[in-house]
């Protein structure tokens, strides 16, 4: 009776706003009978007795009561992956920033020579790609190149901040910034502004191939890029809150609404990938900007043997956070060379002058 008066209640679409499916089990521990219950996680977050404020958050060995954004995020996850994909109905390519689209096709162009779709009309280049389905828009593609004014009618709250702060937080910080990108159309625009600006805090080594092109290195930039190319295509960007990147004098921050499904943390995990935004992050990888088969942990990772410095992840239900610790020594260390090789120059120079002054003399 005891184990049916469980199920039945889990299975009752009456008291919890899903029904539960556990496997139940009986055993016999010295002499004592033991119910044991297996509850899967459920895909259809939150489940809730009676009511939504009786949604509650496991944290450590307690549960807490949700609050009101943390319920919103789960419902907004029951969309997770499938979002991105959703035909905005009334809208067409007309609605796409022309400069933004045809950096976009030369791009691919270039790096990406051999995808057939490059020999598409702007049309059919779209609907093969994901940017529209059947003439109209994805929320995907109008993210990613779409015009200002058309992507905040339908995604109000759309704005990737980037902030350069001259200090290792807000407080000790001379001023509040140096550095403020402003309000960009897209999200093909804000990430070349912003790879632009992460190049002034990583080398670079550029080595083009005999057809002008470089080929796909192991630099710093490459480790930072690859955590832009992964704040762009999972944060949520229907959430109140919006995704910000913070450069301070010793860490640079990504930080974006929307939790990480997969904990980058579980090595077991490492080649899972499961983005919230699949149209966004298929044509980063067909501009291959961004790693396929869950690789891109990796790449984000190898910031740490060609630092020395970590890089770590934090998440909960409401935000996903990747830190870069930043190798400033090599700044002075940079500065001394500079002045060591001044002092050789006019070390050399004052002794050719020297000497050139004695043996006339």
């Amino acid at each position: 009776k005891t184990e049916s008066d469980f199920l039945n209640t889990l299975r009752n679409g009456q008291k919890f706003n899903f029904r539960l499916y556990p496997k139940s089990k009986k055993y016999i521990i010295e002499g004592k009978i033991v119910l044991a219950f297996l509850v899967p996680s459920s895909p259809f977050k939150p489940i809730y007795f009676g009511s939504p404020m009786n949604t509650f958050i496991r944290s450590g060995s307690a549960d807490r009561r949700a609050n009101e954004m943390e319920i919103a995020a789960m419902m907004r996850d029951q969309a997770f992956g499938s979002k991105s994909e959703e035909v905005i109905k009334g809208t067409s390519i007309a609605d796409l920033n022309p400069s933004s689209f045809d950096t976009y096709r030369n791009y691919i162009r270039g790096f990406n020579p051999q995808l057939s779709f490059n020999l598409l009309d702007d049309e059919p280049f779209c609907n093969r790609i994901g940017i529209t389905v059947d003439g109209e828009l994805t929320y995907g593609g109008l993210l990613m190149l779409g015009k200002g004014d058309v992507v905040r009618r339908y995604v109000r709250n759309f704005w990737i901040d980037y902030i350069e702060i001259p200090g290792k937080s807000y407080n000790d910080a001379s001023v509040r910034y140096t550095y403020r990108m402003p309000e960009l159309d897209n999200i093909w625009e804000c990430y070349n502004v912003i790879l632009q600006r992460l190049r002034i805090y990583a080398e670079n080594p550029y080595a083009p191939r005999p057809d002008g092109f470089a080929p796909d290195d192991e630099s710093r930039l490459y480790a930072l890029r690859e955590g832009l190319v992964n704040l762009c295509s999972h944060t949520d960007y229907f959430s109140p809150a919006h995704p910000t990147i913070r450069v301070f004098s010793d860490k640079i921050m990504f930080q974006n609404p929307g939790r990480f499904v997969i904990d980058p943390n579980d090595q077991t995990q490492r080649l899972q990938s499961l983005p919230r935004n699949p149209t966004i992050i298929r044509m980063f990888r067909h501009a291959r900007l961004s790693e396929n088969g869950g690789y891109g942990l990796d790449k984000m990772l190898s910031w740490k043997a060609l630092t020395g410095k970590d890089v770590t992840f934090r998440t909960d239900m409401l935000l996903a956070e990747v830190t870069y610790f930043r190798y400033d020594t090599e700044v002075q260390v940079i500065t001394n060379t500079v002045e060591d090789a001044t002092v050789k120059t006019n070390t050399k120079t004052n002794t050719k002058t020297n000497t050139k002054t004695n043996t006339k003399t």
